[in-house]
This record gives C-alpha cells, sequence and structure tokens, in this order.
C-alpha cells in the first residue's frame, strides 16, 4: 500500500509511511526502504547508521493544496573512509523541492510570471528565479511536431538587473518548455534560432 501511495504521488524509490492533510497544505512522510546506501566517496555499502536528519520539500499541488514531502534521511559511517555520508534519496536534490516539482515549476515559468509561479507553488520568488540559472535543456526537435509555433518570452531577475529568454513550444497539443536563454540579447537570440529547424518553424511570437 506504502508503495503505490508512493507511485500516485510520484515519489518511486520512496516509502510514504504517514499522509497528514490541512485546509492548505498534503504531507507526506516518506523515507528509504533500503537497509543500506552507498558512500559517495568511494562507493562501498554501509548499514551502519551515524545519525539521522528531516527536511521538508515542496513536491507541487494537488486540487490547490500544497504538497509537501517530509523526508527522514540517514547519515551512514563507512567502513573503508571512516566518515559519514548523507544517503541520496531518488528524485531529491539539492534544492528545496523534489525534482518533480521542479519540472511542473519550469513548466510554468514558460506561461506565467515567476511572480505568479511563486504563489502557485507557495515558493519564495528567489527560489523560483535561480532555477533559470541552473537549467538548459537539450531540445529533442523530433518530439515537437512537424510545424512548430514558437513563443520567447524575457523574465526579469530584477533582483540581479537580469534578463532570460524562455523558448516554448506553443503547437497545439506539444506545448512545453523548449529552452532558457541565459539572457535577452538579440545576438543570443539570433544564435538560438539559426540552431532551429527553420523548415518546421510556422510562426516566431514575441
Amino acid at each position: 500500500m506504502a508503495n503505490n501511495i508512493a507511485e500516485i504521488f510520484s515519489l518511486q524509490g520512496l516509502v510514504v509511511a504517514v499522509i497528514a492533510t490541512t485546509e492548505k497544505t498534503i504531507t507526506l512522510h516518506a523515507n528509504s526502504p533500503r537497509q543500506t546506501a552507498e558512500c559517495t566517496k568511494c562507493g562501498l555499502r554501509s548499514h551502519r547508521i551515524h545519525q539521522y536528519h528531516a527536511r521538508t520539500v515542496n513536491h507541487g499541488q494537488l486540487n490547490d493544496k500544497i504538497i509537501l514531502v517530509k523526508l527522514l534521511f540517514r547519515r551512514f559511517l563507512c567502513k573503508k573512509c571512516c566518515k559519514p555520508f548523507t544517503e541520496q534519496l531518488p528524485g531529491i536534490g539539492r534544492h528545496l523541492s523534489t525534482e518533480h516539482c521542479l519540472h511542473h515549476q519550469l513548466q510554468d515559468v514558460a506561461t506565467m510570471s515567476i511572480k505568479g509561479v511563486a504563489k502557485k507553488h507557495g515558493k519564495a520568488w528567489g527560489s523560483v528565479a535561480s532555477l533559470l540559472d541552473d537549467i538548459h535543456y537539450e531540445i529533442n526537435w523530433g518530439k515537437q511536431g512537424k510545424q512548430i509555433s514558437l513563443g520567447l518570452d524575457e523574465h526579469s531577475l530584477r533582483k540581479r538587473r537580469q534578463m532570460v529568454t524562455t523558448i516554448t513550444n506553443l503547437t497545439k497539443g506539444k506545448r512545453n518548455l523548449l529552452t532558457i536563454l541565459p539572457n535577452d540579447k538579440q545576438s543570443t537570440i539570433v544564435q538560438f534560432l539559426k540552431q532551429c529547424p527553420t523548415k518546421r518553424i510556422v510562426e516566431v511570437c514575441i
């Protein structure tokens, strides 16, 4: 049952032990089902637990409720390195959101302002803006359709005096965020467009 719940909430590889709900949130208490973990330095598996620590991350939304995942991380002690290390959990990176949630935030950036995305996902403006610094997609043009409508939208990172440009496939049934350009300079946009399959681009909306 716990595994089924994890799959429903796209938390494959984890076990959901408890679900707590309030008017605004759904909190899933999850942990790894494995008894051992691989040392991040030497690769040796260890079963000796050094300590525990909890961490809560954003996992998206369901029916206007913010989904939070409260994770129980274990720090193991490596026999070879003689140093503690924290286990790596699937879908959980260095951000305060799961990879599943980050994907949806980036998709929303294609059609909403950073402020709007932050409000929708219950995140700080700076947290959403920081995603745009780290993400660059390699575009698989083969999955974008035979006729493609591109959308270019500028986003202001005002606190850093920086502009970035999101590129979106606006084609009906294929709508998705393609990539994020590091700035709004004309030369950067022109260089990107030169790399596009021009025979399949039917329009560019700015």
